[in-house]
């Protein structure tokens, strides 16, 4: 996604298709809210009894038009392994 780190003319440098739409940015980022891919997968949630893959905790990569789901990475040491942990809450008992 071009950004204001370069000028115009530094961005001609690239092609046209080596940059992502922020629609696409947008379109991807609404569907993780929504649960579900553009495509039969699930983001989130249990997919038993329906077709798909199960994304929850996986990155998501986008890249020009595509988007692709990835195994997430390992956390960069254990403090942040455990702040991630401890983010996972299924269900708040007030």
């Amino acid at each position: 996604m071009k950004t204001n780190l370069l000028s115009s003319d530094e961005w001609s440098n690239f092609p046209d298709e080596y940059f992502t739409p922020v629609e696409k940015i947008a379109t991807v980022a609404l569907m993780l809210v929504e649960g579900k891919d553009e495509g039969t997968q699930m983001v989130k949630g249990d997919n038993e009894g329906k077709s798909g893959v199960v994304l929850n905790g996986r990155a998501v990569e986008i890249s020009g038009e595509k988007h692709y789901f990835r195994e997430m990475p390992p956390f960069c040491d254990d403090a942040m392994k455990a702040v991630m942990g401890a983010t996972e809450i299924e269900e708040l008992k007030v």
